[in-house]
């Protein structure tokens, strides 16, 4: 089994969830897997559930199995976003799922509901890519979110304790590269059944309406002051 987690932290402002996963692709089962290298397709694997829903997040003070696609907000705090991965062709095929590559899409944003999302590919799996969202709301505050730097890991049936360090590149158009290579998976594992969940850690913060009028003052001068400047 392999995993991977970051963090994230959400910053709420003073002032309705939609969830989607994709693409719509051919679904199996663990009776009946895939008979090609294909992520997240399995709808009733006994230990997760239905795969396609992959993305989703919990308080990082919160119990282990406090995991959630929607998260209500109400104050400052910091969460953890799971990405779990599964190829899912079948164990005699042998197939090995080649340049896997996570990434994950903070928005740069103030709102009362923010969504997030995860996307995992492959150099040889169809789709070549499979993606899913996890949603942060408030009701009555905007907030923000950011990435905690250098919280990402992957961990996986030859580390599952303290995992392997992930870069913050996982945040950006580059994303975490090659985190399963055929070479590593022949020597330490079962090549067909491997389990990946890559996980980042946010840091949510939330402002009264007050802090925010103030803030957004405060950003105005700063662009009349760069204005001036150049003038």
């Amino acid at each position: 089994m392999s995993l991977i987690f970051a963090a994230v932290a959400v910053t709420v402002l003073s002032g309705t969830a939609a969830m989607a996963w994709g693409p719509s692709r051919a679904t199996y089962t663990i009776e009946k897997p895939a008979d090609r290298v294909t992520f997240n397709a399995i709808t009733n694997n006994p230990n997760y559930g239905d795969e396609r829903n992959f993305v989703i997040a919990r308080k990082t003070t919160d119990a282990a199995n406090q995991w959630k696609d929607v998260v209500d907000v109400d104050s400052d705090g910091e969460y953890f976003i799971r990405m779990y991965v599964h190829n899912n062709a079948a164990a005699n095929l042998k197939l090995v799922a080649e340049n896997v590559t996570a990434k994950a899409s903070v928005p740069n944003q103030s709102a009362k509901e923010i969504t997030l999302q995860g996307q995992i590919s492959a150099s040889n799996s169809k789709p070549a890519t499979v993606w899913d969202q996890v949603v942060f709301k408030s009701a009555s505050k905007n907030f923000t979110v950011s990435y905690v730097a250098g919280s990402a890991k992957y961990y996986n049936n030859v580390n599952p304790s303290n995992g392997f360090a992930l870069p913050d590149s996982i945040v950006n158009n580059t994303g975490a590269k090659n985190l399963v290579t055929s070479k590593w998976m022949e020597k330490f594992l079962d090549v067909s059944n491997i389990l990946e969940l890559y996980c980042l850690k946010l840091k949510l913060q939330l402002k009264n309406k007050q802090a925010l009028k103030l803030q957004n003052k405060f950003e105005k001068l700063v662009k009349l002051s760069g204005k001036m400047m150049s003038a």
